[in-house]
This record gives C-alpha cells, sequence and structure tokens, in this order.
C-alpha cells in the first residue's frame, strides 16, 4: 500500500513547516512534497501521485485558483485545501465551483487542520470559517451568490490580480515598467470604480467575476 501523499504548497517556509509538523504528528507512513509558488505545486502533482495538496491561494508566479484549476483538471481525484487570509464567501465559492473541497484559514489550529484532512480522505466539504452557515446553505441548493458585475481593462486586471498576490506598488510598477506612484493611483481608482474600501473586497469582486 502506497504512504498518503500530501502537497504543501506556500511560498512561506515557515507555514509548510508547521503544516509538516501537523501531518507528521498525526498520520503515520506518509510522504510529503514541498512547493514555494504555483508553477512549483502543479509541476508536483504532475510528477507524484499526490493525494492531497494544500494549496495557498496567494503564490508568485501563479496563484493558487489558477494552481488549482490546473491541478484538478489533470488529477480528479485530487483533493485539495485552501489555505488563505480571505475568509470571503466569494473567495471560497469559487474555489468550490471548480472542485476545491477543503478551506482553511492560515489561523486554524492543529485539531482544525486534521479534521480538514480527514474529511479529505472521506472525500467530503471541510470549511473552518465565519460563513459556515451560508456556504453549507450554497453547498446544500446551489444559490448563486451574485455581485454587480464589473468591467475593467487589461492592464487594471493585470494590476488585480498582482494585488491579490500581496505585492507591493513598487514591485508592481517594477514588474509592468512604470512607476510605483501610478499603481498607487490604478489602485485607488479600482477600489472607486468597483465601489469597495479595501483591497479584500476588491478581490472579491475579481473573484466573483471570474
Amino acid at each position: 500500500m502506497q504512504p498518503l501523499h500530501f502537497l504543501l504548497a506556500d511560498d512561506h517556509a515557515v507555514v509548510r513547516s508547521g503544516l509538516r509538523t501537523v501531518l507528521e504528528k498525526n498520520y503515520e507512513a506518509i510522504a510529503i512534497s514541498e512547493a514555494a509558488n504555483g508553477i512549483e505545486a502543479v509541476d508536483a502533482v504532475r510528477q507524484h501521485k499526490i493525494n492531497i495538496a494544500f494549496l495557498d491561494f496567494s503564490m508568485p508566479m501563479m496563484d493558487g485558483f489558477e494552481a488549482a484549476q490546473l491541478m484538478l483538471k489533470e488529477n480528479k481525484s485530487l483533493q485539495v485545501i485552501v489555505l488563505t487570509l480571505y475568509d470571503d464567501i466569494p473567495v471560497i465559492l469559487n474555489f468550490f465551483k471548480i472542485g476545491v473541497k477543503g478551506f482553511l484559514t492560515k489561523t486554524a489550529r492543529e485539531k482544525e487542520i486534521k479534521e480538514c484532512v480527514d474529511a479529505a480522505l472521506r472525500n467530503d466539504y471541510y470549511y473552518h470559517t465565519r460563513f459556515e452557515s451560508s456556504i453549507a446553505q450554497w453547498l446544500g441548493t446551489r444559490i448563486e451568490w451574485t455581485i454587480p458585475s464589473i468591467q475593467f481593462s487589461k492592464r487594471e486586471m493585470e494590476i488585480v490580480l498582482k494585488i491579490a498576490k500581496g505585492l507591493t506598488n513598487a514591485e508592481i510598477g517594477e514588474q509592468l515598467a512604470t512607476s510605483s506612484r501610478t499603481i498607487e493611483s490604478t489602485r485607488a481608482n479600482l477600489l472607486k470604480k468597483a465601489m469597495v474600501k479595501n483591497t479584500a473586497e476588491l478581490i472579491e469582486f475579481v473573484f466573483n467575476n471570474g
């Protein structure tokens, strides 16, 4: 019998180390692969028979949403558990829509991580979030949660996606060959255009609009 094979995909080594400690403490005869970005995570799934993948939402080179789509397309039996700081309904539901089964915030305790893995092994959903009742209702009825459609230009979408990955104005400006002040101005305009207050709410709009 092959060991249970986990993938820990997060660009922060301390997060991967913490997950490894919890998994090795609670499960015997396991194999663990690690990835520091979305591209490495997808490659790991292609190279190994991964059973359960812990996938950070915001990673460099390829974000968790795109990586999850590719992983699940290539390995339909894979169980994906998303790790994120964004405890928001649109983010959670859009991951669930593409086949993700587990959702944990990065503040999850050992007990919650184990519960999530056990649920994945049963092919069940798991979500430890303040929106549990709303998500349970959606999973039971597939109610459509809608936010008015917002149209972004190609350039605006590039910037929004880089914001979602946690890049600073200076980092985005460097990547797009423009000034950090221009990015700061564009960021402010995006918040105004989407009629939201902060970056987290802007990301909600992006996910809700595909």
